[in-house]
C-alpha cells in the first residue's frame, strides 16, 4: 500500500525528551530493558515547527504519563502528542509506520 518503516534502537538514560507531534508517521515504543515514562496527549507549550507536519516543545501541558517496562509496548497514532518523562535508564526499540505520502525522516 505504499507504507514505509524504519525501525531502531535507542537507549536513554532517564533524562525527559522533548515533546513532540508528527502526522505523517505512528510509532511503536518496545521496552527491551529498564523502565521507560511517557506523556501522552495534551498540548505543546510553545510548539515550533521542525519540519513539515512535525511539531517540538520542551514540555507537554495536560498530559497523562504511563509507564512501561521490558517487552511492554506503546502504540503511538500519528497526530498524538508523546514525550519521554525523566525516570530510570532504558532501552526501547521504535518502530515508525510512516503514511503512504511521507518519506522517512533521516535521524
Amino acid at each position: 500500500d505504499g507504507r514505509q518503516t524504519a525501525a531502531y534502537v535507542e537507549s536513554h538514560d532517564g533524562r525527559p525528551g522533548e515533546a513532540e507531534i508528527h502526522l505523517r508517521a505512528d510509532d511503536y515504543h518496545q521496552v527491551l530493558s529498564g523502565r521507560a515514562r511517557f506523556a501522552l496527549g495534551g498540548r505543546l507549550d510553545a510548539p515550533r515547527r521542525i519540519r513539515p507536519y512535525e511539531w517540538r516543545a520542551a514540555r507537554a501541558v495536560g498530559a497523562d504519563t504511563v509507564e512501561l517496562g521490558p517487552g511492554d509496548v506503546l502504540f503511538v497514532p500519528r497526530g498524538t502528542l508523546h514525550q519521554r518523562v525523566a525516570g530510570p535508564a532504558y532501552t526501547v526499540l521504535i518502530t515508525k509506520v510512516y503514511a503512504d505520502t511521507a518519506t522517512p525522516a533521516r535521524r
